[in-house]
């Protein structure tokens, strides 16, 4: 499934619906302040700052509190915000990227399994997002906006359109390119990789510019 026309919802809801084709208990709520430690469990250690400042980026609480980790490089505070999503698992194969998640060894077809939704150049689910979330903090260099999400309806069960775009810049062989983590209900339902996309589409979704909260300086 290439992404498509919804590109951007994580780029869109895109990365689900073009899909086929081409949690836990949720921790006591979270301040802007996190302890800059990186857990060590994946190879290439991203290097932690110092402790974020407390200081509001955009004064939306569980929107400041993912960009003060992000910044701070802290896989563990991350991963405590990440919301999994619950869904029923196939043991059909063959249905492309992005389909539903496929049933383990020992797993019924229609067994209900939590998965954590990805969005690159194709859309997929992983059962633990570390190494994926390890990733992410290690190639950002910077904010880049935050944004609104557009108003749409799921587009598949395991699949959560979010209510704030945390937009985040990084460089690939000298280009700047866009990342985003998804925010719903203050938790981190969504990375979005993208496909080498351009910070700026990060701003738009099917050519309509989504409503900006924050603007970082330079962006």
């Amino acid at each position: 499934m290439r992404l498509s026309r919804y590109l951007l919802i994580p780029f869109a809801v895109t990365a689900a619906l073009a899909l086929v084709a081409c949690g836990e208990d949720d921790p006591a709520p979270a301040t802007a302040t996190v302890t800059a430690t990186v857990s060590a469990t994946a190879s290439g250690t991203p290097t932690p700052t110092a402790e974020p400042t407390a200081e509001p980026v955009t004064g939306i609480p569980e929107v400041d509190v993912v960009i003060a980790a992000v910044e701070a490089k802290n896989l563990d505070a991350l991963l405590a915000l990440v919301e999994w999503q619950e869904t029923a698992c196939t043991t059909v194969t063959g249905q492309g990227a992005g389909g539903p998640p496929q049933c383990e060894a020992g797993q019924a077809d229609g067994t209900v399994v939590r998965v954590f939704p990805i969005a690159g150049c194709e859309g997929y689910t992983v059962r633990d997002p570390g190494g994926e979330m390890f990733k992410f903090i290690g190639e950002v260099e910077a904010l880049h906006s935050v944004v609104e999400a557009p108003t749409y309806a799921r587009p598949a069960p395991w699949w959560p359109v979010g209510d704030y775009y945390v937009n985040f810049q990084a460089d690939v062989s000298g280009e700047p390119v866009g990342l985003r983590l998804v925010v719903e209900d203050g938790k981190i339902v969504l990375i979005f990789f993208g496909c080498n996309h351009q910070p700026e589409l990060l701003l738009q979704d099917g050519g309509a510019t989504l409503p900006v909260i924050y603007m970082a300086p330079g962006a």
